[in-house]
C-alpha cells in the first residue's frame, strides 16, 4: 500500500506515469518506472502487477508469475491481479493453478470477461470440455461479438462430436471476423465431419485465400479431394505447402498414398518413407542401434523385419519375408501377438517373435512396409504367389464338424476395428449385408471377431447365421475356418487380407475412395489373385455396391450348381 505523506504523492505520480507509458506501448520506459516504485516500496501491488504484465508481454513467464503472485499477496482483493496471475500460470502449463486463479478472479469480479474466457481456454486444455463450453457460452451472453469465444466453443463442440453446433458457432465467428483463416479452417473440419465434402473443400480453399501459409489446410483439402475421387487435385493440394516447407512430412506422406493408389509405385514408395519422419504421428522410429537395411548385401547376416500399422498390413507384406531370406539372410520376424500362431512357419522366417518380446541378436532391421521399395516393386512385379499362408490342418480338422449345412459355405465381415483411424471410410453398416443374408441356399459364417456394438441387435435378429466369434481367438483360428469355406465376402479389413493370403476366393466391397492398396477402377487385385473387388459408384452408396454383389453371387452360385 502507498505510504502517507510526500512520498505517497511521489509514488502515485510515478505509478500514473508508468501506467500511461505502459498503455502507450512504451514498455521499456514503463518497466523502468515500475522498478523505481518497487525500489522505494517493495511489494507495491500495482507496480508488481504492471511489471508482471510487461514480463508476460515480453515472454518472461517465470518472472511474470513471481511478480503477479507478489501483486496478489499484496492486494488479494483485486480480481484483475488474480486474472493476470492465471495467464502467467497458464503460460507455464500450470493449468490447475491457473484455473484456481481465474475462478478467484471471477469470485471477486463476476463481470471480468477476460478471466472467464481464459478460464474456458484452460478448462479446454484440461479436457474438461463441458465446463469449458459453459464458460464460453457465458462470455458470448455478455459479448455476443466475441470472436474467439465463438470460435473456441465451436472447437470444443467438434471435440464432443457435436459438429452441427460447431458449424453454427464457426459461422458466427466468421460473421464477426470474415477474414479469419482459422475460423474458415475450423468450419471446414465441422463440414467434413458432417459429410458435406464439397462445402468443406470450399471452406478450406477460402482459408488458403486468406492465409496461403496455413499449412494444415492443404492437408485437409487434399484429403477431402481424395475422398471425392479427385486425385490429381489432391496431389496439387499437398504440394501447396512445399514451396515454403519442403520437408512437410504429412504432405509428403499423403502424396505417397495418392501416388500408390494411382499405381505410381516408383514415386509412391519413396515418398512413403516420410511416414517415419512425422508423416504418421503415431508412428515413431524404433530407435534401434543396428542400421536399417538399405537393400545391400545381407548374405549370412541376421535381419529383424518388424511389423508396423495394422494386422492387415502385416498379412499383406509378410509375403516379402521369403524374398529377403532368398538373399541369404536369417530373418527374424516380429509381429503383433495375435498373428504369431498364423505366421510361425512362414516361408523364409527363421524365427517369429511377438511384439514386445526380447529381441535376439541381429545385424540389420527393416520395417515390413519398406520392403516393396527395396525390391523396386511395380504393379507388374508384385509378388503374388497364392497362397502364401496356409491354415493349420489340425485346427481345420476341429472346425470341420462346425462347417455344416447347405452349400456353398460363405464367410462375411462388414466392419473392421472401430479404433482404426479410417474405419468410418471402410466399414459398412450391418444392414448393408442383410439382403445378401436372405440367400438361404448358402450357409453364412460370421468371421469378424468383434462387430460394432450398434450392430449386435440386428445380428441377433438375423436367423441362420453361424456365429463363432468367441472361438475365433486368434488369426490362426480364423484362417482354419476360412480354409473350409467356399467364399469370403468382406469389407476392407484384415479378414480380406487373410482370405486373400490363404488363396481363398474373396470378394471385397469397397467405398468410393478406398485405401491405396486397392488401386482404382479395377475389379481384380494384383496383390491377391483370388480376389474380386466391388466398388461404390458414389460416396456412401452401399446399396448400389451390394446390388452388384448380389447379382454376382447369384451367377456364382448358378455356376457352382452347373459344375455339380
Amino acid at each position: 500500500m502507498a505510504r502517507i505523506g510526500s512520498h505517497s504523492v511521489s509514488i502515485e505520480r510515478l505509478l500514473e506515469s508508468a501506467q500511461h507509458q505502459h498503455a502507450s506501448g512504451h514498455l521499456s520506459d514503463a518497466e523502468a518506472l515500475y522498478r523505481r516504485i518497487l525500489s522505494g516500496e517493495p511489494g507495491h501491488a500495482a507496480a508488481s502487477n504492471g511489471l508482471g504484465v510487461i514480463a508476460l508481454q515480453t515472454d518472461r513467464n517465470l518472472l511474470a508469475a513471481d511478480l503477479l503472485a507478489a501483486a496478489v499477496a499484496a492486494d488479494p482483493t483485486r480480481g484483475a491481479y488474480h486474472s493476470n496471475l492465471g495467464v502467467a500460470l497458464e503460460s507455464l502449463r500450470k493449468f490447475e493453478e491457473a484455473t484456481a486463479s481465474y475462478r478467484r478472479a471471477l469470485e471477486l469480479d463476476p463481470a471480468n470477461v477476460d478471466a472467464r474466457y481464459n478460464l474456458g481456454n484452460v478448462l479446454a486444455k484440461l479436457e474438461r470440455l463441458p465446463q469449458a463450453m459453459e464458460e464460453y457460452r457465458k462470455v458470448i451472453a455478455v459479448r455476443p461479438h466475441h470472436f474467439d469465444a465463438h470460435n473456441n466453443l465451436g472447437v470444443v463442440l467438434a471435440s464432443l462430436g457435436r459438429h452441427r453446433e460447431a458449424e453454427e458457432f464457426h459461422r458466427a465467428a466468421l460473421a464477426v471476423r470474415p477474414e479469419s483463416a482459422d475460423a474458415q479452417y475450423n468450419l471446414g473440419i465441422a463440414l467434413q465431419a458432417l459429410g458435406r465434402r464439397e462445402e468443406a473443400a470450399n471452406a478450406y480453399r477460402r482459408a488458403l485465400e486468406i492465409d496461403p501459409g496455413h499449412n494444415e489446410t492443404p492437408i485437409n483439402l487434399g484429403f477431402i479431394l481424395e475422398k471425392l475421387g479427385r486425385y490429381q487435385e489432391a496431389i496439387g493440394a499437398y504440394r501447396m505447402v512445399l514451396p515454403t516447407n519442403a520437408d512437410f512430412p504429412k504432405a509428403r506422406y499423403n502424396e505417397a498414398l495418392v501416388r500408390l493408389q494411382l499405381g505410381q509405385f516408383a514415386e509412391g514408395w519413396d515418398l512413403h518413407e516420410w511416414r517415419w519422419r512425422g508423416g504418421v504421428e503415431a508412428l515413431k522410429p524404433r530407435g534401434l542401434v543396428q542400421p536399417q537395411w538399405d537393400g545391400g548385401d545381407i548374405a549370412n547376416r541376421t535381419i529383424l523385419l518388424h511389423a508396423e500399422g495394422g494386422m492387415g498390413d502385416t498379412i499383406q507384406f509378410c509375403r516379402y519375408v521369403e524374398m529377403v531370406a532368398a538373399r541369404g539372410a536369417r530373418v527374424v520376424l516380429e509381429v503383433q501377438r495375435p498373428l504369431m500362431p498364423l505366421l510361425t512357419g512362414l516361408d523364409g522366417a527363421w524365427r517369429v517373435i511377438g511384439r514386445g518380446d526380447p529381441l535376439p541378436p541381429f545385424d540389420l532391421h527393416c520395417p515390413l512396409l519398406s520392403l516393396p521399395r527395396l525390391f523396386d516393386t511395380r504393379l507388374e512385379t508384385i509378388p503374388s504367389r497364392s497362397p502364401y499362408l496356409v491354415a493349420d490342418p489340425a485346427r481345420m480338422a476341429k472346425w470341420r464338424e462346425r462347417v455344416v449345412g447347405p452349400g456353398p459355405h460363405i464367410g462375411f465381415a462388414w466392419s473392421g476395428n472401430p479404433a482404426q483411424q479410417n474405419d468410418s471410410n471402410r466399414s459398412a453398416p450391418f444392414s448393408a449385408f442383410t439382403s445378401l443374408l436372405r440367400n438361404r441356399s448358402a450357409s453364412w459364417y460370421l468371421i469378424q471377431p468383434a462387430p460394432h456394438g450398434v450392430d449386435e441387435d440386428a445380428l441377433a435378429a438375423t436367423p441362420g447365421l453361424s456365429d463363432y466369434r468367441t472361438q475365433l481367438t486368434d488369426f490362426a483360428e480364423t484362417a482354419a475356418l476360412i480354409g473350409l469355406l467356399d467364399l469370403v465376402i468382406t469389407v476392407d479389413t484384415s479378414v480380406a487380407h487373410l482370405a486373400g493370403a490363404l488363396g481363398k476366393p474373396t470378394w471385397v466391397v469397397l467405398t468410393f475412395a478406398p485405401d491405396w492398396r486397392w488401386l482404382l477402377d479395377r475389379e481384380d487385385c494384383p496383390w491377391y489373385p483370388t480376389m474380386r473387388l466391388f466398388r461404390q459408384s458414389k460416396p456412401g452408396d452401399w446399396a448400389g455396391a451390394m446390388a452388384v454383389v448380389e447379382a454376382a453371387l447369384a451367377a456364382w452360385s448358378g455356376t457352382r450348381e452347373q459344375i455339380r
